[in-house]
């Protein structure tokens, strides 16, 4: 999860026209969008092959501001290489001639995921965190800064739009490796404050816990309290840092709390 995207914008010197009304004339040209995978353009349809962007971005809008106000705003949608008829660039229509302003934001349809859940003991601890960390996570992307530029007829101009994500994902796995009959409660605070489901843990039953939605961004802090009679465990505050994946093992062993990250 932790890249930044690149959009590469490539200006192509296709000139057209528009009238707004009857005094106002208006120059645009095509603009060709692309990943770092171009291979060639298409102008049929809006359907574009993801080449090496993520998985769980389905669609990306482009939107190109020029000084006038004039405003040109084209919507696509990822589908997997090798679609046939689906382009290998996002070609944008009606971008004014003259000076623009870029932006580009990302959509996902990725569910929105809080959950709890439990898994027998003899299931070992590595493959329970894999088969959490292999779904595809809930993030977007956008521009954190306008990309500026001159767009002009007769040259190939090159845009760079770096997309990021203040998105991230947490994993946690809870054990309990101290022989008893107890059952623990686990219960989730993110910035002091209880938050979500809470779940159980025995020695029999592990405890996992999945966060990846659109309040998992970073700079939240999440810790959680482990209690079983008058026994309570606190973990660590762990601060989440955009466009990564935490991955927590939290074990009572010997009457005391052993954090592992994995």
């Amino acid at each position: 999860m932790k890249k930044v995207l690149l959009i590469i914008v490539l200006l192509i010197a296709i000139p057209s026209c528009s009238n707004e009304d009857d005094e106002t004339f208006i120059e645009t040209t095509t603009v060709a969008i692309s990943t770092d995978n171009e291979i060639i353009a298409s102008t049929t349809g809006k359907n574009v092959q993801r080449g090496s962007m993520f998985a769980w971005i389905s669609e990306m809008q482009i939107i190109a501001t020029h000084t006038s106000g004039y405003v040109s705003t084209t919507d696509f949608t990822l589908v997997n290489n090798g679609t046939s008829g689906a382009g290998t660039k996002f070609i944008m229509d009606n971008v004014m001639i003259g000076n623009n302003t870029f932006t580009a934001t990302s959509k996902t349809t990725e569910p929105e995921r809080l959950e709890t859940s439990q898994v027998y003991r003899n299931e070992s601890f590595a493959t329970t965190i894999s088969n959490l960390n292999a779904r595809n996570p809930y993030a977007l992307y956008v521009n954190k800064n306008p990309v500026n530029f001159n767009i002009t007829l007769g040259t190939a101009q090159n845009v760079n739009i770096p997309l990021k994500t203040d998105n991230s994902r947490f994993i946690a796995l809870f054990n309990i490796d101290d022989f008893n009959l107890n059952t623990y409660t686990v219960t989730c605070y993110v910035n002091g404050v209880k938050f979500g489901p809470s779940t159980t843990c025995t020695w029999l039953r592990n405890a996992t816990f999945y966060w990846s939605n659109s309040n998992s961004i970073a700079g939240k802090s999440i810790y959680f309290k482990i209690v079983s009679g008058s026994d309570t465990y606190t973990t660590a505050s762990k601060v989440l840092i955009a466009s990564n994946t935490a991955k927590m093992r939290y074990t009572i062993v010997n009457n005391s709390l052993v954090t592992t990250p994995m």
